[in-house]
């Protein structure tokens, strides 16, 4: 990766400034910090050359080394096979929707599940249907494919599992963790008796809490009193 002085110079100047106008004092350029090898690096017990280095030149060191890692935990975690093939899933669901020239459908280079048959033909119509709205990602999409008519959303069979298989796939395993956190404070000793399928609606109601905060809740009400007669002579009627 090609070093650039300019910016780490930017940068030193901008926090001298900013100390300046904040009435904080900043090491003096002249001082130097004498520096050497820590003693279990060292192959010799030989007195080594002290070398004096510059505040602004341990600045500089310490940039490029926070910038070294940061690029190499990048890469190791997005430049893999499998971000790719979902980066490539995506942009096929998003290009169809926004009628633009969709890639090469190759089912070994998308991965895709046995038996899965993506067709051009349905990413061309997605296109005809889509085309007053531009999408820029693939949640958009799923969400135009959810308020079709059912009759017409029949006809995308192969493309929503396209857009399911590019929702599903979890860029991490933080809502995984988060579900198990949540189970744990659900299913307390006091709560040992509780049913499996009142368990999961729990924690679906707990995981997703940003949907369930935009439910009306007087709508989930009056289901629920109006699914029981015993219900609505308990409650009433809401109006």
């Amino acid at each position: 990766m090609e070093r650039v002085d300019d910016g780490v110079a930017g940068m030193i100047n901008e926090v001298k400034e900013n100390a300046t106008r904040n009435g904080l004092k900043m090491p003096d350029e002249n001082e130097y910090r004498v520096s050497k090898t820590p003693a279990r690096y060292r192959q010799t017990r030989e007195t080594e050359s002290l070398q004096q280095a510059t505040y602004d030149v341990r600045w500089r060191t310490e940039f490029y080394e926070a910038v070294d890692l940061v690029h190499s935990e990048l890469s190791r975690r997005f430049d893999q096979d499998w971000m790719r093939v979902a980066a490539f899933r995506e942009k096929i669901a998003i290009d169809a929707a926004n009628v633009k020239p969709v890639a090469v459908l190759d089912a070994e280079a998308l991965k895709l599940p046995t038996g899965f048959d993506l067709g051009r033909l349905q990413l061309q119509m997605l296109g005809d249907v889509f085309k007053e709205t531009v999408h820029k990602t693939v949640q958009e999409v799923a969400s135009r494919l959810s308020e079709l008519h059912p009759q017409t959303r029949s006809l995308f069979g192969e493309a929503e599992k396209l857009v399911k298989l590019c929702m599903c796939l979890p860029i991490s395993v933080a809502s995984s963790e988060r579900s198990f956190s949540t189970l744990r404070r659900l299913k307390t000793w006091l709560r040992s008796s509780m049913s499996q399928t009142r368990l999961t609606h729990l924690t679906l109601m707990h995981v997703h809490g940003d949907i369930v905060e935009q439910m009306d809740i007087q709508d989930m009400m009056k289901s629920f009193i109006s699914m029981n007669p015993e219900r609505k002579n308990t409650f009433g009627v809401l109006a």
